[in-house]
């Protein structure tokens, strides 16, 4: 394990999504208590029984950050959402306004209404809630430094509000690591640690909130929450976010 200078990140082995689910099996799993067993007849009914193993179940809540509508990976989201059971969130910076529409002659905004649409469609499909920011879409961008002065810090504000409300224990980011390409997939792998670091900043309020009621509560400062970059270049990484930027 290895500490960066200057970054609060602990970082862990590089591994793919079959280590996502020994990560995630133990989080579900329930420590099996010795007991003696009930006398003959005095013992919980089948109803009982499943209802206790419901209550006593650990739900994980990821939240998987990306760029545009369709950049997801309907495969994992599913899976994590309908297999493993897990409380599952798509954050979508953009609502995909500024790409190309072969289908019909919708553009820009009347464009990005219905790619919202068919994502909200698709993640019902998938079992996940959906979240958006305000990052504007405005076509192919070159770098993330010009990303984000277009974005400005009003998106990473979107981002950490949303881990605040949604409180995941895994944050999967889905650009993590990518330095080449599309200037809004390397931005967005770029601001999700940044958030995940600001929502557990105590200090952090977003611009224009001037009462501690418009000010969601911290979150990942007592327990660090799991940072999955997925490095689409290279093996994933795990690493853990700690509070401080």
């Amino acid at each position: 394990m290895k500490m960066h200078r200057g970054k609060h990140f602990q970082y862990a082995p590089q591994f793919s999504f079959v280590a996502l689910f020994f990560l995630l099996v133990p989080i579900f799993a329930s420590p099996a208590k010795g007991q003696f067993p009930p006398a003959p007849g005095t013992g919980p009914g089948l109803p009982e029984t499943v209802e206790a193993i419901e209550n006593a179940r650990v739900t994980t809540r990821i939240l998987y950050i990306t760029a545009h509508p369709d950049d997801e990976s309907a495969a994992v989201l599913t899976y994590l959402a309908r297999g493993l059971h897990a409380d599952v969130a798509l954050l979508s910076l953009t609502r995909g306004e500024g790409g190309q529409n072969d289908l019909g002659p919708e553009q820009a905004p009347q464009l990005g209404l219905i790619r919202s649409q068919e994502l909200l469609a698709a993640t019902r499909g998938y079992g996940v809630k959906l979240f958006f920011t305000r990052a504007k879409d405005f076509g192919y961008s070159k770098t993330p430094e010009e990303t984000e002065k277009v974005w400005g810090d009003e998106v990473l504000q979107d981002m950490v509000e949303v881990i605040r409300a949604f409180r995941p224990t895994i944050v999967i980011n889905g650009w993590g690591g990518v330095h080449t390409g599309h200037g809004h997939h390397q931005a967005t792998g770029l601001l999700t640690p940044k958030a995940v670091q600001l929502a557990a900043d105590s200090s952090f309020r977003a611009r224009g909130s001037s009462s501690a009621q418009e000010v969601t509560a911290p979150w990942g400062n007592r327990r660090p929450i799991v940072l999955l970059d997925i490095d689409r270049s290279e093996k994933p990484i795990a690493r853990k976010a700690s509070p401080g930027f």
